[in-house]
């Protein structure tokens, strides 16, 4: 998605207003769907949460997630430079950092997806986590 549900960017629009907005419209649908990951970008960071419905954390882990994950992947950057200014940390954040880089999805099986935030300048891994689903029934395909 361009824009996110979930970010604490020190912007209070995008990471304040704009969130709400869409979250209230966009959160209950994702979770009924059974989506695992939301990406977005927009803003010119990485920021990932927990799993996350109405801004409270369902678990601090990424085994069968109850609800989706948020990642926001700006940090390709642009001409404008990256965003490091940061809100009070959120109990639904996980991690966040300002320096270039980029995703990468990795989809070992039906059940299992690595996803990693490798850094432009040392190609080096500085995130990532793994998401797994315990049932292959909890595995959707769209």
């Amino acid at each position: 998605a361009q824009k996110p549900l979930y970010c604490s960017t020190n912007d209070y629009y995008d990471c304040e207003i704009g969130c709400r907005k869409i979250a209230g419209f966009m959160e209950e649908h994702l979770k009924e769907a059974g989506v695992d990951l939301f990406l977005a970008g927009h803003l010119h960071n990485y920021e990932r949460t927990w799993p996350v419905f109405r801004g409270a954390v369902e678990a601090r882990s990424y085994s069968s997630p109850s609800a989706p994950v948020h990642a926001v992947v700006g940090m390709a950057g642009d001409v404008e430079g990256l965003s490091d200014k940061w809100m009070a940390a959120p109990d639904w954040r996980a991690t966040k950092d300002a320096r270039l880089g980029f995703a990468m999805l990795h989809f070992r099986n039906a059940s299992v997806m690595e996803f990693e935030y490798v850094l432009s300048e040392t190609g080096k891994v500085a995130d990532g986590f793994t998401l797994t689903k315990s049932r292959l029934s909890d595995v959707v395909v769209l």
